[in-house]
């Protein structure tokens, strides 16, 4: 993703509804990479879902948890897709008027695309533990 928020929610466990410990100074990592994309598949809700309006529906190459992955689209090396925060889901036409992304990303073939860059540390904020 090219937004902090969404990394944070998955490293606190937030975005999956589990609860990570943090580390004895009560922080949380992320590793930061550079990524080698390759071709790059853009995700579309107008081809990729057998649904395009139901904001229940996911891509054909979601897999659900525990599941087999679903191999990427072929002779393509990483996907790309724009999330609406609302549904968690894929937000097409980000170029007509209104239409709007939260967040991004990107989900590669393989870890030898990746190079860690950095580690970053981060704290839950005050007002968030408070809710």
């Amino acid at each position: 993703p090219t937004q902090a928020e969404p990394p944070c929610q998955y490293a606190t466990g937030e975005a999956s509804g589990a609860n990570h410990a943090p580390n004895d100074r009560s922080e949380y990592v992320l590793v930061a990479c550079y990524v080698v994309l390759g071709m790059t598949y853009a995700i579309s809700r107008a081809v990729d879902y057998e649904e395009p309006q139901n904001t229940q529906a996911f891509s054909r190459y979601y897999s659900l948890p525990n599941d087999e992955p679903k191999a990427l689209k072929n002779n393509f090396q990483s996907h790309y897709v724009a999330i609406d925060a609302v549904y968690k889901q894929c937000s097409d036409g980000l170029r007509r008027p209104g239409v709007r992304a939260d967040y991004d990303e990107v989900v590669c073939q393989s870890t030898a695309q990746l190079l860690p860059a950095y580690k970053l540390f981060f704290q839950r904020s005050h007002e968030h533990l408070q809710s």
